[in-house]
């Protein structure tokens, strides 16, 4: 029954008739749940879902659904990064806020400072006249 309605071919193009407990085993297989807690959550023996895995269109839609759900992964952490980004510039902004603006001399006074504690300049790069010449001072100092 299941290879039958699994294998169709439609114009040279395979077309999924899998029914909504099919797609469901094919994702939990592929999110890794053990083949005996997928068997009890969709009422299916074990027998018929190792059946159903020796398919090969089946185990092409198991590979498919795997990266269905990397790409659902990677979109959530992406998402919760520019969140966090975005959480992280509102934050800078109410402290620069408070510094400049609060009515409070101590608020402002504890804004400024941890501005100034957590501020680090990018180094200047120093002009090449400036620069410490290590060889040179060995040459100087080694005499052969």
């Amino acid at each position: 029954m299941f290879l039958r309605r699994f294998t169709k071919i439609y114009k040279g193009v395979f077309v999924s008739n899998l029914t909504a407990k099919e797609e469901r085993i094919a994702y939990l297989l592929a999110g890794g749940e053990p083949i005996s807690h997928v068997s009890k959550a969709v009422n299916v023996s074990r027998p018929t879902i190792y059946k159903m895995m020796k398919n090969e269109l089946f185990a092409a839609k198991i590979e498919e659904c795997k990266l269905d759900i990397i790409e659902k992964q990677r979109a959530a952490e992406e998402e919760a990064f520019v969140d966090m980004d975005k959480a992280v510039l509102a934050a800078k902004q109410t402290i620069l806020d408070l510094a400049a603006n609060s009515n409070s001399d101590s608020i402002r006074l504890s804004a400024s400072k941890f501005i100034v504690e957590r501020y680090e300049p990018a180094p200047e790069p120093a002009p090449e006249e400036q620069k410490f010449d290590f060889a040179a001072l060995l040459k100087s100092r080694v005499k052969v």
